[in-house]
C-alpha cells in the first residue's frame, strides 16, 4: 500500500467484496453478445460502463480503457467462435438448403432473425422460472449465465438431424463437448 501512496500521492481506491459481481467481464460480454451491438454499440456500451464507475474497472485495469475494452471484446469473441463449427467438405449454399438442414451458425451466418427465433425458444425452453436459472438436459446443472450453456443437436446433423426445436436442447458446455456427435436412440 506504501508503494502505491509513493507512486500515486494516493491511498488505492478499493470496491468492496460484496460488490465483485459488477465487475464480471463475462456478464458484460454475455450482455453485448445477447443484444447483437455493432462494433460501434459495442465501444459505446463499454465507454458508458467505464465513465458511469469512477472505481472499480479503473481499479482492474489501472486506468487503462484499452485493455479493459480488448479484454470485454476478447471474451465476446470467444462467445462467437462457439458458433462456428469445423468446415468438413465444400461449402454448400444456404440458399439450396432448407433452415432445417442448416447449422446453428449458418442460420447466424444467413438468417439472423430466424437464428434468433431459435435461439430464444431452446433458452426458453431451459430456463426454470423459479429458480431464474437456465438447466443443462443432459445434468440437471443451473446457471444464470447464458454463456455456460450450448444448443446440441439431439440427434446429431451427421446422423441426419433436423434444426428444428424438437431435435435441440441446452446443455453445459462440457457435456457438449463430451456428447460431441454421438447420440441415444
Amino acid at each position: 500500500m506504501l508503494d502505491h501512496i509513493v507512486k500515486y500521492g494516493e491511498a488505492p481506491k478499493f470496491f468492496r467484496f460484496d460488490q465483485r459481481h459488477k465487475y464480471d467481464i463475462d456478464a458484460v460480454a454475455d450482455h453485448i453478445f445477447e443484444q447483437e451491438m455493432g462494433d460501434k454499440g459495442k465501444m459505446l456500451h463499454l465507454k458508458g460502463l467505464w465513465d458511469e464507475d469512477e472505481t472499480g474497472w479503473r481499479i482492474l485495469f489501472g486506468e487503462d480503457f484499452r485493455h479493459f475494452a480488448k479484454t470485454v471484446l476478447d471474451a465476446v469473441n470467444r462467445l462467437n467462435l462457439d458458433l462456428q463449427e469445423p468446415v468438413s467438405g465444400p461449402k454448400t449454399i444456404l440458399g439450396k438448403k432448407s433452415a432445417e438442414d442448416c447449422s446453428m451458425a449458418e442460420l447466424y451466418d444467413k438468417h439472423r432473425k430466424h437464428w434468433r427465433e431459435i435461439h430464444d425458444a431452446v433458452y426458453a425452453a431451459a430456463y426454470d422460472k423459479k429458480s431464474k436459472k437456465y438447466r443443462c438436459a443432459a445434468t440437471g446443472w443451473k446457471s444464470t449465465r447464458r454463456s455456460e450453456f450450448q444448443i446440441d443437436h439431439i440427434m446429431p446433423r451427421s446422423a441426419g438431424g433436423k434444426t428444428v426445436l424438437e431435435n435441440l436442447r441446452l446443455l453445459r458446455r462440457r457435456e457438449n463437448a463430451k456428447k460431441g456427435a454421438n447420440w441415444e436412440e
